[in-house]
């Protein structure tokens, strides 16, 4: 019963196409003898499918070829065939005989195969009909083609494509003349009402040209449609909802930072309903899904119906979560799904709001700019529920972070190893806080290289060979290094260095930083790492209490009183002359 509502419902929401076709099957008394039908000309059913707009609903089909029809092509529509009576075009009056398909399909006429009908009762047959047209797929001469991306498929029966109809579908039509009805018996997702089944006489009399047969006869059988609608919006960073970028797809953090995700979508129940729905992230490696438990579970996202605010929550119960290799899924159960099909007659546009969790965690490439996580919705639908479709294409999400690369050396230039350092948060007026926590990457198998870590960390920063010493996961704002230990016969530097990180508006263009008194930049879709050297300058250290100095003393109080006694002899004889 369900169906038969379906089908005369669609029948009813096509009325202009019907009115249209009624003109696609000649009538069943002329007035004048009928031109003479070619036997040898070939025949092509030429089917051209647009999506429905308002404006375009309403162009009238007349058989003939229309020039700018309206509304974009539709790719991906499946049509079947089937030829359900003969023509007899050869007297003053046309004649159709069913086949046996017609007859299986149009069972309301009470005929068998090669009885005589009119076109009237053809026409009333398809609208009476108590067959699920689907169950043309069953008939003994079927044929079925689906529309290229120009929106063409093409029934030929010279297998053939004709003038005009390049990079169109192309199918063998071996059943040649008759009337034939033409079913849509699958769709794209984006169909809300598919179009309604109808007659065509192959070939058939043109209305603006003195009943002139028609050889190419074209179709333009249309569908409502709406658009999957997916986006992704960074909402807040920590316990902040700043250093967001206005149109939310960009934001900075520091590693350890837990940034909340929303996913607006719009669905589309189709004709024929969803077989599955549901969003699948995937996730770079420098993030990490925030799960409340020991294991993943659907209560570690939060889902709302409307894709604007959190009115209305959807009941756990009616969605699953599962997380693999980074990759994040929430479907839909199939009892939820069976809902929305239901109610599709009153919203065949549901909106939800998919809310969800993520650690910018130290596989975060050092420096780097992007996280390089997208989203898309994933959904089947009845007509092909085994093929599984994605939807959504470069929906993804930006976080920044920035590192600090140092250089320890001396004032000539040699590097000083196992240097100590720490690095503090402030501001403009000095250090706010206690010193800020490290671990170095991978547990330590890289000397030099930290990464933010205020749980576990530890605050010593040590330089490596080659006085070496990297800091990667830093949000922007004001740092200071201080030096904690150096090599003997080395001085500490006096005052810490000071560090300013300072993204330019909504993280399009360079970052620049202010080391002491100079400026550094940096291309944020690059390495954002801003190079420090800092030198430390050898001490004068005294002599020890009785070593080398005494004896240099000792040294000079001779060479005095050697000079002194050499004077005082001089003296002495110089008196006795």
């Amino acid at each position: 019963m369900r169906k038969k509502n379906l089908f005369k419902k669609l029948i009813a929401a096509a009325g202009a196409m019907a009115m249209a076709l009624t003109l696609m099957v000649p009538m069943g008394v002329s007035a004048a003898p009928a031109p003479t039908m070619d036997s040898t000309t070939p025949v092509n059913l030429i089917i051209e499918k647009h999506k429905t707009t308002s404006e375009n609903s309403n162009q009238e089909s007349t058989g003939e070829k229309l020039d700018g029809v309206s509304g974009d092509a539709l790719a991906g529509v499946e049509f079947t065939i089937v030829k359900v009576a003969e023509i007899d075009a050869n007297s003053y009056e046309v004649k159709y005989k069913l086949t046996e398909d017609g007859a299986t399909m149009f069972s309301s006429l009470g005929e068998s195969e090669g009885a005589e009908v009119t076109g009237t009762e053809l026409r009333e047959a398809l609208e009476a009909s108590s067959n699920d047209l689907s169950t043309i797929k069953n008939c003994e001469n079927e044929i079925s083609g689906t529309t290229a991306a120009n929106g063409k498929v093409v029934f030929s029966s010279n297998n053939a494509l004709p003038s005009g109809c390049e990079d169109s579908t192309l199918v063998e039509m071996t059943t040649g003349r008759g009337i034939y009805l033409v079913v849509e018996t699958a769709w794209p997702a984006i169909v809300t009402d598919r179009s309604a089944p109808f007659l065509v006489s192959l070939p058939m009399t043109s209305k603006a040209n003195n009943g002139k047969w028609i050889y190419d006869v074209y179709a333009y059988p249309k569908n409502s449609t709406e658009d999957f609608k997916i986006d992704k919006n960074i909402t807040s960073v920590g316990d902040s909802s700043g250093n967001i970028s206005e149109d939310e797809s960009k934001a900075e953090a520091s590693i350890g930072d837990v940034i909340t995700y929303q996913v607006p979508v719009t669905a589309v129940i189709p004709d024929g309903g969803l077989k599955k729905l549901g969003i699948k992230d995937t996730m770079s490696a420098g993030l990490t899904f925030v799960q409340k438990g020991s294991s993943v579970s659907s209560s570690d996202v939060d889902v709302y119906k409307g894709n604007t605010t959190k009115d209305e929550k959807v009941d756990a119960n009616s969605y699953t979560v599962s997380v693999e290799n980074n990759v994040l899924k929430v479907s839909f159960t199939d009892t939820y799904i069976g809902t929305l099909n239901q109610n599709a007659e009153k919203d065949k546009t549901p909106d939800f709001l998919f809310v969800y969790k993520a650690k910018l965690n130290e596989n975060a490439v050092a420096g780097s700019v992007t996280t390089g996580n997208s989203v898309k919705l994933v959904y089947k639908y009845t007509n092909y529920p085994d093929k599984e479709i994605e939807f959504g294409t470069d929906i993804d999400t930006t976080i920044y972070n920035w590192g600090i690369d140092i250089t320890k050396q001396s004032d000539t230039n040699e590097t000083l190893d196992n240097v100590t350092f720490e690095l503090y948060k402030g501001n403009a007026d000095g250090i706010v806080g206690d010193a800020l926590k490290f671990r170095q990457i991978d547990g330590g198998t890289n000397d030099g290289v930290y990464y933010l870590d205020d749980t576990a960390g530890d605050s010593t920063l040590t330089t490596s060979n080659g006085g070496k010493l990297v800091i990667h996961g830093l949000a922007s704002g004001t740092y200071y290094l201080k030096e904690t230990k150096t090599n003997d016969g080395y001085v500490l530097l006096k005052d810490p260095v000071k560090i300013v990180i300072r993204p330019d508006d909504n993280y399009d263009g360079k970052t620049t930083a202010t080391i002491g008194n100079s400026e550094s930049s940096v291309n944020s879709d690059k390495n954002a790492r801003f190079a420090v050297t800092v030198v430390n300058n050898k001490g004068f250290d005294l002599p020890q209490t009785g070593a080398a100095g005494t004896a240099l003393f000792a040294v000079a109080g001779m060479a005095i009183a050697a000079v002194a006694g050499g004077l005082l002899f001089f003296l002495r004889r110089s008196s006795k002359k």
